[in-house]
Order: structure tokens, then C-alpha cells, then sequence
């Protein structure tokens, strides 16, 4: 995990520039009804989420400095895996007692690194001794894996390394900026200022008027530093059930991904966005080898 310092730094500086599980290795904005599906069935649904009240944002910050995600096994093989964690205090005792917020009690966000695809988005379940239970598809490579959750009305992100044997491909490169991504029939657009990204959905051309509520709200977003791995999870600001959907997020000198997820026809569905870091007062940019930001999937 980051330090004090450079979380508390990453969440101030975060606000407009950001604005959020199928298979490993899908395209970005790919659709997640199967993924959904297979998470109900499984029984991974009935646990907690990582939120806090509509258009907060939980960073990955001061209350995580006491937890610490433990994974059972760091290193597993490919393939459709069922992961165990335990979330442990400074002196190495399971936490127990979660609080419900958006209707869940812990979420697992897991994304592949170095470019930050085969984003994940699950809810565990947990036993009596405070082990979690998540299922994940899996391929060789590198993973970030983010346990977000509030215990005592404070929220906080522990985050380790997954391992994931076998033949790793030469890592991909994080994808090109975009501001128009589509999932199915759906497009979304993202326009950025005054300290807040809006997405306008639209389906088959038309404005989607009536989004379901996802999880207590009309969308979620994460966002997750290319360089660090810094993240932020993020939640609507009030307003009606679409066709847009605006979150508080900090501007950032450095370059990032964004996850939407939102839900219609009965479907969630996930877009995913790269923006490129804010020029820096020295004149720089973060922002690595930007391509422009006019790409459409």
C-alpha cells in the first residue's frame, strides 16, 4: 500500500480527471451481465460494500493504515480460482464487525498490472472466523487486489499483490485516452470540469432515462493511478436517474484509469476510461506516452 503521505496527497489532488467481472483479458467497456449472473448464483452477493454516502469517495487512505488484506494463498493458477483473504488488525487479528453501506458489507475490486485491464468487481462472502471467500477468473500475470470496506463508520482500503502462475505475456500497454467508450448498445460520454466527471449514457442513440439503482445508487466508479496504484472509489452525486451521472473526484498530475459500472434493463454494465495526468506546475506531465483522446471502441 501507498504511505500516509502520498495517499493523503493522491486523494486531495484527485477531483475532475476522474470522474468504472468478465473474464481476464476483455477489452475495456465490456458488458458484465454474465459476470453479475454467476456472482448471484455463486453466492457472492450477500455481504457488504465499500461505500459511504452518495457523491463520497473513499481513498485509499489514513483508516487503511490499521488493516492489512491476507491472502490465503499469494500466488495461484489460472483459470476460474476461488480466492481467500482474511482482513487482519496491526496486531494480526481477523476483523469481524463491518458496516453495511450500499447494501454490502466489503467489495474486492481486482485489477491486471502493469496496464490496469481485467478489471474485477466482486463481493465475497465471510465465515464466522472474519475469512472471505471471493471467485475470480484468473490469467497469468500480476494483480492489484483492493479489499474496501467500513468498520466503525470510517472506511478503509487494504490492498496486496496477487501472483497468477503460469506463461506471462508480454505485458500490455495501458489503453489510449478515450472520452467515448461503449458496452453493448450503450455509449457513454465523459466531459471533465470544476472539480467533477459527468458520463452521459445513451443506448442505441437515445438518452437512458431511467437507471436502476446499482447497490444503493445510480452508478459507482473507481479510479486507480497507472503509476502507483493509488485508488479511489467514488459515488454519485445526487440527481436524477440519468442519462448523466456526475461524481466528485480530485483532479491528478498523474495518469489514471476509471471503472464505471451502472445498471439498466435489469443488466450492469462497466466502461472504462484512461485520462491522462494535468499538467504539472513545472510545465510537465505525467501523463506517459498519451495517444489521443478522441479513441472510440
Amino acid at each position: 500500500m501507498s504511505t500516509l503521505g502520498r495517499i493523503a496527497a493522491f486523494a486531495v489532488g484527485l477531483a475532475v480527471v476522474f470522474g468504472l467481472a468478465v473474464y481476464v483479458g476483455r477489452a475495456a467497456g465490456p458488458d458484465v451481465t454474465d459476470e453479475v449472473a454467476n456472482e448471484e448464483h455463486d453466492g457472492m452477493g450477500d455481504m457488504e460494500d465499500m461505500s459511504g454516502e452518495p457523491g463520497g469517495d473513499h481513498a485509499d487512505g489514513d483508516h487503511g493504515a490499521a488493516y492489512q488484506l491476507d491472502l490465503a494463498r499469494p500466488e495461484v493458477e489460472p483459470g476460474r480460482r476461488t480466492v481467500d483473504f482474511t482482513i487482519v488488525d496491526e496486531h494480526g487479528d481477523p476483523l469481524l464487525d463491518y458496516d453495511v453501506v450500499h447494501e454490502k458489507r466489503l467489495h474486492l475490486v481486482v485489477i491486471g498490472t502493469p496496464s490496469l485491464t481485467d478489471f474485477q468487481h466482486v463481493h465475497p462472502t465471510m465465515a464466522a472466523d472474519g475469512r472471505w471467500t471471493a471467485r475470480l477468473a484468473l490469467a497469468p500475470g500480476s494483480y492489484q487486489v483492493y479489499a474496501d470496506a467500513t468498520t466503525g463508520g470510517e472506511n478503509f482500503v487494504a490492498n496486496t499483490e496477487l501472483t497468477v502462475t503460469g506463461h506471462h505475456p508480454r505485458p500490455a500497454p495501458v489503453p489510449a485516452a478515450t472520452v467515448l467508450e461503449r458496452t453493448g448498445p450503450y455509449a457513454v460520454a465523459m466531459t471533465r470540469g470544476e472539480g467533477r466527471v459527468t458520463f452521459t449514457i445513451s443506448r442505441a442513440g437515445k438518452p437512458v432515462t431511467e437507471l436502476e439503482p446499482y447497490l444503493g445508487a445510480n452508478g459507482h466508479l473507481v479510479v486507480i493511478e497507472t503509476a502507483g496504484f493509488d485508488y479511489l472509489h467514488a459515488h454519485p452525486l445526487d440527481g436524477p436517474p440519468g442519462p448523466q451521472v456526475s461524481f466528485e473526484v480530485a483532479e491528478s498530475a498523474e495518469r489514471h484509469r476509471m471503472f464505471l459500472e451502472f445498471k439498466h434493463d435489469g443488466a450492469v454494465r462497466r466502461v472504462e476510461f484512461t485520462v491522462n495526468g494535468t499538467e504539472r506546475a513545472d510545465g510537465q506531465s505525467d501523463s506517459h506516452g498519451e495517444e489521443g483522446e478522441n479513441h472510440e471502441h
